[in-house]
Formats: structure tokens, sequence, C-alpha cells
């Protein structure tokens, strides 16, 4: 089989990738909040209400940080779309290289966080501080998009509020007689609702009861680094 139609087939276990990328945006939005800036990088809809908050408040310089957040979140979405409408590599290969582009920037976000001395406790906004937010929340928003795209999941795995609409959606359409189909989609819901916030309680539990700094990111590019083996696994 040549490499192009390699990079055709599809994603391997879908709803598993799926997971495993809600548990890492979990984790790192629960890293940056407590160590680096008081500022999401997957949950956008968290920052949306921070910025009016901190507007409301006056505080016009760290009204940039959260819209920075979500602007940059919107681009990597963008960047990861137009990269999966390109014929000559899609499927699996985009979330692929997608995956991979994740764990550079991850690891580059941790790198220049140890050389600064930064990400050991939340300061306000500063050069670096809005460059981390920003290249990670992109991060997010191109793996988001990739597992959508690529792997055919219906729901974000950076945004658990659309999944409990979607789990209360299902649940009020069917009133407790699900079909099988019905049921496995409030399973899958409910396992991302889940596992973002099982990712977000392992995130703070590391960033409060230890005394590590950015080498916690390396915990999500381990995650991200197997869940590249499996999809480069053999057919």
């Amino acid at each position: 089989m040549s490499s192009d139609e390699q990079h055709l087939l599809g994603v391997r276990r879908p709803t598993a990738s799926a997971l495993v990328l809600a548990a890492v945006a979990g984790y790192v939005d629960a890293y940056v909040y407590l160590r680096v800036t008081e500022v999401f990088i997957a949950n956008q809809s968290g920052n949306l209400i921070l910025g009016g908050i901190t507007a409301a408040g006056g505080e016009v310089g760290q009204v940039l940080l959260p819209f920075a957040s979500v602007l940059a979140y919107v681009a990597g979405a963008a960047a990861a779309a137009a990269a999966f409408d390109r014929p000559d590599r899609q499927g699996r290969g985009r979330l692929v290289d997608t995956l991979v582009a994740v764990v550079v920037v991850l690891a580059g976000c941790a790198a220049a966080l140890q050389w600064a001395g930064e990400g050991l406790t939340p300061s306000p906004r500063t050069a670096l501080t809005t460059a981390v937010v920003a290249a990670a929340a992109a991060a997010m928003g191109a793996q988001a998009t990739a597992i959508r795209r690529a792997g055919g999941v219906s729901v974000l795995t950076t945004a658990s509020t659309g999944s409990i609409t979607s789990l209360g959606v299902e649940m009020g359409r069917h009133r407790g007689s699900m079909d099988p189909a019905a049921r496995a989609r409030a399973a899958r819901l409910l396992a991302l609702v889940l596992c973002y916030v099982g990712g977000a309680a392992g995130g703070a539990a590391l960033s409060v009861h230890t005394a590590r700094g950015p080498e916690l990111l390396i915990v999500p590019c381990l995650a991200l680094v197997a869940l590249l083996v499996a999809q480069l696994a053999q057919d």
C-alpha cells in the first residue's frame, strides 16, 4: 500500500482518540490556569465570561489575554480545517500531522516557560504568557477540529458545555427509552465530559500538590505521543 493510500485510511478508534484529546484539553486548561495565568486555553466559553468580567472591572490591560486565547483558538481551528481540505493528505494522516504539531507546541511552551523561570505560579499578562496562551489555544483549536474532521466525532473535545447540552437533548428526545444507537451517543457524550473533567482534575492535582513547573506539560505530550503511535500502527 502506498503512503498516499495509507493517509486516506480512517482514524483508528475515533471515540477513544477523542477521549484522550478531551483529557489532554482538560489537563492543559488546568495547568495553564493554575500555573501560568488565569486564562483558559481550551474552554473558550469560560474565556468569554472572563473577558466580560474583566472588562466590567475596568482592567483593560487584562481584557486582552482571554480574547487573545479565543482568537488563537479560532485561528488554530481554521488552520486545521483548511489543511483537511487538501486532497493529498486526508483522514488519519492529517490527524497525525495535527497531533505532531500539538506535541511540538506544548513542548515548546514548556521549554519557553522553563527558560524564563515561569510556569510555577499564575502571573499577570506578559509577552511570554500571552505567547504561551496563544500557542496553546491554537493547538487546542487544531486538535478539536482534526478529530472532528478525521474521526467523524460530532462533538468537540474542548467544549464540555456543548457535550452536556447534546446529552440533555438525547435524553429529552427519547425520554428514558433510548434505542442502542441513542444510548451509544449518550455514553460517548458522557465519557467525553468525564475525560475532560478527569484531565482537569489531574492537571490541577499535579499543579497544586507538586513543586514541578513547566515539565508538567510533558504529561499531555506523552499521552499524545501514545495516541500517535496507535494511529501509526500498521493495519
